[in-house]
């Protein structure tokens, strides 16, 4: 009897779209059905499931960015975007903490 392998597939920091995971699925359904054989009855089955919780922290990840820009004209914008698409999902995490401590 074949064996059952789940593989969880999280994107990773900054904005990415719904479907981030589908190239990487069917490269690797391609690589183990080469490796493993896919006609084979011993073969392992794999069951790939995407984790998308980029929407988790949008809101707070927005919010932060509109915080930003309500403080008046900023140098380095782009940086500025950077940082708050590509590292503010630890900042985003605390201010969700710090949300609910204060309830």
């Amino acid at each position: 009897m074949a064996q059952s392998v789940a593989v969880a597939i999280v994107h990773g920091i900054g904005r990415k779209k719904e479907d981030f995971a589908s190239a990487i699925i069917q490269q690797l359904h391609r690589h183990v059905a080469q490796q493993l054989g896919a006609d084979s009855e011993d073969a392992p089955r794999f069951y790939f499931q995407p984790v998308y919780w980029a929407p988790v922290l949008q809101n707070e990840e927005d919010d932060l960015w509109s915080r930003l820009r309500k403080g008046g004209s900023l140098g380095w914008t782009g940086l500025r975007e950077f940082m708050v698409d590509f590292a503010a999902d630890a900042i985003a995490y605390h201010l969700a903490y710090a949300r609910n401590l204060s309830r």
